[in-house]
C-alpha cells in the first residue's frame, strides 16, 4: 500500500467572458499608441502617523476580496476570456515599502507611474507604492487599468481600504463581505440579457430618440482621431457654485443636469444647430448588486434636446432634466450596439462628436484614520497643456467636484479649435451658468462666439511635460484623463449573442 500523501489538486481556475465595456478595453489596449490614456492613476498626499503595515493590509484584502484585481485577460481563438488566477501576482503590485523621496523626485514618479502600461496577459490590473517625503508625510500612487476600473468602482475600492485600514489599526479582525456577484457574472447576465427580446425594444426607443439629432454640429472642423487633446481649467466661483446647488434643489433636479442645460444652451447657440447630441457616461449597475463589483462596467449614452425657439433658461432645464432621466431609465442597451445601428442608418460616426461629463474626484472619501488624504494633481504654470484620450471627441466639457468647489476643464481637439475660441466658449459656459441663476425666466441668450479655426500648432506638454509642481486637490481639480468613448468597434460575441 502506497502511504505517500498526494497533495489536493488545485481549484480549477475562474474564467468567462467580459463586459461589453471590457471587451472594448481589451480592443482598445492592443492599439492604443499611449497606455497612459487607458490607466486610471491618483497620487494622494497622506499627512500624518500612516500606519504603514496597516495600509498594506488594506491593499493586500481588497486584491483578496475582488476578483477582477487579480484577473488576466488572454486570446482563446477568436475570443476573449477573463481568467481568475491566484493572488500572488497582484498582492506583489501593492508591495507598499516606502521609497524616499524629494518633490521633484516626486512628481517624476508620479509621472512615470501615470503613463506605465499594464500586462493584461500575465500581470495584476493594479499597482499601488509609497513614496516618503519626510516625517508624517507620504505620497500613495495607485493605478488601475480601465478594463478592471471605473467611477464607481473606485468608491469601492476606496471604501474597502477605508474600513481595512480603520479596523487594523485598531487591533480588530476585518472580515468584508464579498461582493454578493462577481464580474465574471455580471459579463454572463449582461450576455444572456443582450440575446433576450428586451434589446429590439430598448434599440427602437433610441432610434426613435436620436431620429432627426444633429449628430456634429457644423462649428466643428474635420473629425479627429484618437490622441492627444488640449486642455483648458477654469474654476467657477464659490458663489456661483453655491447657487448652482441652490438651484438644483430648489427644481428639483441634479447638479448635473443644471450644468449640462447650460452646455446645451452653449453649444446650440453657438453652431446654430438644434438638437444637438451630446455624449456622456451612466454606472450601468442595473441592479443592486452590481453595485458592489469592480471592473469597466460604464456605458456611454446619447443625449438629444431641441432648445431651438424663444425658450427660457428655466423651460431648458425643465426639457434637458425630463430627456436626461428618461436616457438614464435606458442605459443597459450597450454604447456598442446603439453606435453600429445608427452608424448604418443614420451615417452617423461611432463617437460622438460632443460629450459632457460630471464626477466627484474619484478617491475623495478615502480615510486613513488619524492622517489627512488630500489628492494630488501636477501645476506647470501654462494655462493650455495637453492629456491623452483615448476617445475621438472634438470637445468636453468635464466638471469635477472637490468638497464644495466645481473645476471645469475643457478638453478640444487642434483639429477644430483654437485656444481662444475656448477661452470665449468657457467665458459664454460661465456666463449661461450665471443667468440660470439670477434670472431663469429669461430667454436663453444668442451668443456671439468667434468661429473657432483649426491650430495644428503643437500645445505645451503641461501636466505630462518635464516640470511642474505638485498642488493639492483642495479649490481646484484637473481632469488628466478621459474615458475612452466612441472609438470602440463592434464586439465579437460568444455563443452567437447579437
Amino acid at each position: 500500500m502506497n502511504s505517500t500523501t498526494r497533495s489536493p489538486a488545485p481549484a480549477p481556475a475562474r474564467r468567462g467572458p467580459l463586459t461589453v465595456a471590457q471587451q472594448q478595453m481589451w480592443e482598445l489596449h492592443q492599439r492604443e499608441p499611449d497606455p497612459g490614456a487607458l490607466n486610471l492613476s491618483y497620487a494622494i498626499a497622506v499627512d500624518g502617523p500612516l500606519d504603514v503595515a496597516a495600509l498594506a493590509e488594506a491593499f493586500r484584502s481588497l486584491v483578496r476580496t475582488h476578483e477582477p484585481l487579480r484577473t488576466v485577460y488572454r486570446k482563446v481563438g477568436d475570443n476573449v476570456v477573463a481568467q481568475v488566477g491566484p493572488a500572488e501576482v497582484a498582492l506583489a503590485a501593492v508591495e507598499l515599502t516606502p521609497r524616499s523621496a524629494d518633490e521633484p523626485e516626486a512628481v517624476r514618479l508620479i509621472r512615470e507611474d501615470r503613463v506605465k502600461p499594464f500586462d493584461l496577459t500575465a500581470g495584476a490590473p493594479i499597482r499601488a507604492s509609497l513614496l516618503h517625503l519626510g516625517p508624517g508625510r507620504h505620497i500613495l500612487l495607485l493605478s488601475l487599468h480601465h478594463i478592471v476600473g471605473d467611477g464607481w468602482s473606485i468608491f469601492v475600492l476606496r471604501e474597502h481600504l477605508t474600513r481595512c485600514y480603520a479596523s487594523t489599526v485598531r487591533g480588530e479582525p476585518f472580515r468584508p463581505n464579498p461582493p454578493r456577484t462577481e464580474c465574471l457574472e455580471q459579463a454572463r447576465r449582461q450576455r444572456e440579457w443582450l440575446s433576450g427580446p428586451a434589446v429590439d425594444v430598448e434599440l427602437n426607443w433610441w432610434k426613435d430618440r436620436l431620429r432627426g439629432a444633429t449628430e456634429r454640429p457644423a462649428l466643428l472642423g474635420v473629425h479627429r482621431t484618437v490622441g492627444e487633446v488640449r486642455r483648458q481649467v477654469e474654476a467657477l466661483p464659490r458663489q456661483l457654485t453655491a447657487e448652482l446647488t441652490a438651484l438644483a434643489k430648489q427644481m428639483r433636479v441634479s447638479v448635473f443636469v443644471v450644468l449640462l442645460t447650460a452646455f446645451e444652451v452653449l453649444i446650440e447657440r453657438w453652431s446654430k444647430c438644434a438638437n444637438v447630441v451630446v455624449g456622456t457616461l451612466a454606472a450601468s449597475r442595473p441592479t443592486a448588486d452590481s453595485a458592489e463589483v469592480l471592473g469597466a462596467h460604464y456605458n456611454p449614452l446619447l443625449l438629444n434636446t431641441d432648445l431651438d425657439g424663444a425658450l427660457s433658461l428655466l423651460e431648458c432645464l425643465m426639457r434637458t432634466a425630463e430627456r436626461t432621466l428618461s436616457a438614464l431609465d435606458r442605459q443597459r442597451l450597450p454604447y456598442a450596439i446603439l453606435a453600429g445601428q445608427v452608424e448604418r442608418e443614420y451615417g452617423w460616426a461611432a463617437a460622438p462628436a460632443v460629450m459632457f461629463q460630471m464626477d466627484r474626484y474619484p478617491m475623495e472619501g478615502l480615510a486613513l484614520a488619524g492622517c489627512a488624504v488630500t489628492g494630488l494633481y501636477i501645476d506647470d504654470g501654462r494655462d493650455v497643456s495637453t492629456i491623452p484620450a483615448a476617445t475621438s471627441a472634438d470637445l468636453t466639457y468635464f466638471v469635477r467636484e472637490t468638497g464644495t468647489h466645481l473645476t471645469l476643464s475643457v478638453l478640444y481637439s487642434a483639429t477644430s479649435f483654437d485656444d481662444e475660441s475656448i477661452r470665449a466658449a468657457i467665458r459664454a459656459y460661465v456666463e449661461i451658468l450665471v443667468a440660470l441663476c439670477d434670472a431663469p425666466e429669461s430667454v436663453a441668450p444668442e451668443l456671439e462666439l468667434p468661429n473657432p479655426v483649426p491650430d495644428p500648432a503643437p500645445a505645451p506638454a503641461g501636466g505630462f511635460g518635464p516640470s511642474g509642481r505638485l498642488k493639492r486637490m483642495t479649490e481646484i481639480g484637473p481632469v488628466d484623463a478621459i474615458s475612452p468613448v466612441g472609438v470602440w468597434h463592434r464586439p465579437r460575441w460568444e455563443g452567437g449573442a447579437p
